[in-house]
């Protein structure tokens, strides 16, 4: 089965004095996770993968180089990090950047992009796409919309562009942010709209209600568990999601940021369980370029186990009572 271990890699200025640092530290801290107790992101994370063996997809915001305030030079050395480590770089997208760039014919209609136009999409997705190409990534196959904000314009557009895999498919945002429709659910690879859609894992955690499989959001017993029941129903892919800073809490609060120890140490058992897993030959950890093709069949939803869910209600508990610890002393920041 492939493992598809995803991570959204974006930056957005917090600091409200971020055009006087080119976004320095906004960038140091969403893309690289730097904080007082060390490094926990991009970097840090290509250590931990290189340790096992594990390959990951990185799924980069483009749209930033457009800002005349920020450029191409943090784009580029981002691109260059990622693969210099023998991962897959991808397309990720967030509007909140339209206002702030330069050179677009799209007017800022709000940080989702179902909420733009086909047209308007394919100029966003071309313009953020270029600007990896430029920033020396190869010409992106696979694109995840910022929120899983896509719908079926977005997905007729990444097919005009030539794209050929989205992964924004999020059953648990269906009629939220994600606006995806299609004949039934996808669990699995499903060909809609010219392209092939990758829906984001996602299992029952408890009964009538979906979760999505996302590093931070669950526990390590959820996904290890929930990983075994998708092998044993026939699943050919699982998609698993997490950011550059999902490492790091109080992003968004006047607290200091610091090391979220749970998901640390939960992210280095992963990529442990990862590594057995690949050993066996059950699993493989790969890029949307590795991947073959689909039987495109209808699969089965999977289901957690509730000693799981418990215990990752547990988890959180202590990371939010860890997080709202650390003393406020640091400035507000937008």
């Amino acid at each position: 089965m492939n493992f598809l271990f995803t991570i959204d890699t974006e930056v957005y200025p917090i600091h409200s004095d971020w055009r006087s640092d080119a976004l320095a530290r906004d960038i140091d801290r969403d893309f690289y996770g730097r904080v007082a107790q060390g490094e926990f992101g991009v970097g840090y994370q290509l250590e931990v993968f290189a340790r096992h063996g594990v390959k990951a997809v990185f799924f980069v915001g483009g749209l930033h180089a457009s800002c005349p305030e920020v450029g191409m030079g943090p784009l580029t050395k981002l691109v260059e990090l990622i693969q210099s480590g023998g991962h897959e770089v991808q397309l990720h997208l967030h509007p909140e950047w339209v206002p702030l760039s330069k050179g677009l014919s799209v007017p800022d209609r709000g940080y989702l992009l179902t909420s733009y136009t086909q047209d308007e999409q394919q100029e966003l997705i071309q313009t953020a796409a270029a600007n990896l190409v430029r920033a020396g990534a190869p010409q992106p196959i696979a694109f995840r919309a910022g929120d899983y904000a896509a719908n079926n314009d977005t997905l007729n557009a990444l097919a005009r562009l030539g794209f050929r895999y989205d992964t924004s498919y999020n059953y648990p945002y269906l009629g939220s942010t994600c606006g995806i429709t299609s004949d039934s659910i996808l669990w699995q690879p499903a060909s809609l709209e010219g392209l092939v859609e990758v829906p984001v894992s996602c299992y029952q955690d408890r009964p009538g209600h979906y979760r999505h499989c996302q590093l931070g959001a669950c526990s390590l017993g959820e996904i290890s568990a929930t990983l075994k029941s998708a092998r044993l129903n026939s699943w050919e892919t699982y998609v698993l999601v997490s950011h550059s800073f999902e490492l790091i809490n109080n992003r968004r609060t006047r607290r200091p940021v610091g090391p979220r120890r749970l998901v640390v140490r939960r992210f280095e058992k992963l990529c442990e369980h990862l590594a057995a897993l690949s050993s066996s030959g059950t699993v493989s950890t790969c890029g949307f370029a590795d991947l073959g093709t689909f039987s495109l069949a209808e699969a089965q939803p999977i289901k957690g186990h509730l000693a799981h869910y418990a215990w990752r209600k547990v988890e959180q508990g202590i990371e939010i009572i860890r997080a709202r610890s650390r003393p406020s002393s640091r400035p507000a920041s937008l």
